[in-house]
């Protein structure tokens, strides 16, 4: 069960959106590396991108790339390092690090939480973001955190939900 719980670190805020793109996408990839994994696909839906599913970085990175250089309008941009014998993107992934227009996100095991500098994380983090409020909360990874962080549900609808701290 303990490797079910994932940890999630949300923030929201106004997004910042002319010039730190690329920036998102290379800090997601240095962090998921320096915890030990590889960032092998990402999501994303831009001007010229729409993806309805992940996509493998080593056979689209060049065309991921060129898209957040060139488009004007992102709308998320997420970066996963995801088992070699994933089924379901948004339920088998060691590490997501997702970015939208109201709020950035990274859920990751508790294992690896455990391993990860929570105040530097922060502080990068907000590089990203101009934060209004934000939270480091638990739960069952098939409760899928990012139901609760994009409020689509209230916190009661989520039983295994635990608030670790309000930011």
């Amino acid at each position: 069960m303990d490797k079910e719980i994932v940890v999630s670190i949300t923030l929201y805020g106004e997004v910042e959106y002319k010039n730190n793109w690329i920036d998102w996408y290379e800090y997601c990839k240095r962090v998921i590396e320096r915890l030990g994994h590889k960032p092998n696909y990402i999501s994303i839906e831009s001007d010229s991108i729409k993806s309805n599913k992940v996509l493998s970085l080593d056979k689209n990175e060049r065309k991921v790339i060129k898209s957040i250089n060139n488009d004007t309008n992102i709308k998320w941009l997420s970066v996963y390092s995801l088992p070699n014998n994933f089924i379901t993107a948004s339920f088998d992934y060691n590490i997501l690090f997702t970015r939208n227009n109201k709020y950035l996100s990274i859920i990751m095991n508790k294992k690896l939480y455990s391993k990860l500098d929570v105040d530097s994380t922060l502080s990068e983090l907000r590089k990203f973001i101009k934060l209004k409020h934000g939270e480091i909360y638990e739960m069952h990874r098939d409760e899928s955190p990012l139901l609760y962080a994009s409020g689509l549900n209230e916190a009661s609808d989520f039983d295994t939900l635990k608030i670790i701290k309000k930011l």
